[in-house]
């Protein structure tokens, strides 16, 4: 078995994870990740895509294999044939993590997170192709800690501030979004075949420790100065890029899930941001 740290968490899994951090302590695992049968579906519950009850959730998709993700611990996957190792990790990082995360009743929104100032995180939130890898990848150029990427974890502290707890070292970029920045691509991995999302290493700059989270900005393509939401619109914004939200209603999750966003958008600031504005964003 293998170990290794993501979002703070002792992960155990059964294949190798490059892109995660190694963890030298094999005790006390709280996320197991291994190969095993998985049902077609849950109890009676007509066969769909996504299945789900409080304590579990099952995924069924087209290219890949099916998942089980329960008790907010184990995660067994059991994939196709054809299915490369690369493609696996992928939606095993992505929606099968982001589901234990929300099984384990933590926020979790859609967007990357970086740090300018190694004490406090700036999240960047927004729909698909908003941008959002983009920016983290652009703060990267400029020396920033790049905190996570698709997935933000958030918590709180005993006094109820928000942190965001840092996944792993990696940002996914589409290869228009690389030229855009001057990335070389050439060494690259690509994920989902050659039309993929290229994983772009930024250990050199990723940090383990919890930030505390001073702005969220949604990234919008209308072209205008950062706008403050406020009131209603700010949870409303919230669910709008919690991450997959619909796995959360599935499991009946969602009234406590909202009641912590609801603490979440009295707490910090949110703005809208344009983004094409590299060199205006955020500081």
């Amino acid at each position: 078995m293998y170990h290794y740290q993501v979002f703070g968490l002792h992960l155990e899994a059964d294949l190798i994870i490059p892109e995660l951090l190694s963890y030298s302590d094999d005790s006390h695992v709280e996320i197991v990740i291994k190969r095993g049968i998985v049902p077609y579906s849950l109890h009676s519950q007509v066969c769909e895509t996504i299945q789900g009850n409080n304590d579990q959730l099952l995924i069924t998709t087209k290219n890949i294999g099916r998942f089980i993700i329960e008790s907010g611990k184990y995660i067994t996957y059991q994939t196709y044939h054809n299915t490369s190792t690369s493609d696996l990790r992928l939606f095993l990082l992505g929606s099968c993590i982001g589901a234990l995360l929300q099984q384990r009743n933590y926020i979790v929104l859609h967007g990357c997170a970086v740090s300018v100032n190694a004490e406090q995180s700036i999240i960047f939130i927004g729909t698909k192709g908003a941008g959002k890898s983009t920016m983290a990848a652009y703060y990267a150029q400029q020396k920033a800690a790049v905190l996570t990427d698709d997935i933000c974890l958030i918590t709180f502290d005993s006094a109820g501030i928000p942190y965001l707890v840092p996944s792993y070292p990696q940002i996914k970029l589409w290869q228009n979004s690389a030229d855009l920045l001057g990335i070389s691509t050439r060494k690259l991995r690509r994920f989902y075949g050659q039309n993929g999302k290229l994983g772009l290493p930024v250990n050199h700059l990723f940090v383990q420790k919890p930030f505390s989270i001073t702005h969220i900005y949604e990234i919008v393509a209308e072209k205008h100065a950062a706008t403050r939401i406020t009131g209603h619109t700010k949870l409303t914004k919230l669910i709008d890029h919690s991450y997959r939200y619909h796995f959360i209603t599935k499991m009946s999750r969602a009234f406590n899930y909202v009641k912590s966003l609801m603490y979440l958008a009295n707490t910090v600031n949110i703005s809208t941001t344009h983004r094409i504005s590299l060199d205006s964003c955020p500081r």
